[in-house]
């Protein structure tokens, strides 16, 4: 019943080589990751959820709230 917020989905390779820090072929560009954060809810608490998902292959915690997931490995 929360709002879910979407700050990165998926990328062109222009896009994704504008961003600092992101992987030149980074799951984002294959539709295969999201950054993003839940409504009332930190980072740690949805990326203790997100971790618990059978086909999340990465996860990590950006800020305090938003979360990376990748559904693919590299």
């Amino acid at each position: 019943g929360k709002v879910a917020r979407v700050s990165s989905g998926v990328r062109c390779g222009l896009r994704n080589s504008e961003l600092p820090g992101s992987a030149s072929n980074s799951l984002h560009m294959r539709g295969k990751a999201m950054d993003f954060c839940v409504t009332g809810v930190s980072a740690r608490q949805l990326l203790a959820f997100v971790q618990t998902l059978p086909k999340v292959h990465e996860a990590y915690a950006i800020d305090g709230n938003y979360v990376h997931m990748g559904v693919e490995k590299y």
